[in-house]
């Protein structure tokens, strides 16, 4: 288990590891030059249901890894290895956690100022989230599963730095 990993174990009361890592990777996303203030939503958005000595450095170990050369942030899923309906489910709780924690109290107007390609990953995020999680395991289901897992990894990434951009 990796020391993210570890912190989510230990930071995830009363809320799925999914959960948790969505809601935190959308506040880093859209909040990164503000990491601060961000740790002080996170906390108000998971309703004080975690163990804020462990927030700071799990904040800390999830921006650095979306800002990883190597590209090594990805969601983190209750279970990985599980079938591939609980990982629809698990990535599905990720997403609904990824958008409230990345426009958890921020102004209407601004939301309403984002770009074409932040509102387009934003609204695929959405629809990704609705996915149907009866699939039965197959070759193809996976295929497939792999593919919309990369794209929310790479859009998470292009919605942080895109925040980023505008916020400098």
């Amino acid at each position: 288990m990796s020391d993210i990993e570890v912190l989510a174990v230990q930071l995830a009361h009363g809320i799925s590891i999914s959960e948790l890592h969505g809601a935190v990777s959308g506040l880093v996303a859209r909040h990164f030059n503000q990491l601060d203030d961000a740790l002080d939503r996170g906390f108000q958005l998971l309703d004080g249901n975690i163990d804020p000595e462990y927030l700071d450095p799990f904040t800390a170990m999830l921006a650095e890894s979306m800002l990883d050369p190597n590209m090594g942030f990805a969601p983190m899923l209750d279970d990985l290895s599980g079938s591939l309906a609980n990982r629809i489910d698990d990535l599905s709780k990720w997403l609904t956690a990824f958008i409230s924690g990345y426009y958890y109290r921020v102004d209407e107007s601004v939301q309403k100022t984002a770009s074409s390609e932040v509102e387009e990953i934003l609204a695929d995020f959405q629809a990704i989230s609705q996915i149907d999680s009866t699939e039965q395991d197959s070759d193809e289901g996976e295929a497939e599963f792999i593919h919309v897992y990369e794209y929310v990894r790479v859009g998470a990434i292009l919605l942080m730095e895109s925040a980023s951009d505008n916020n400098s």
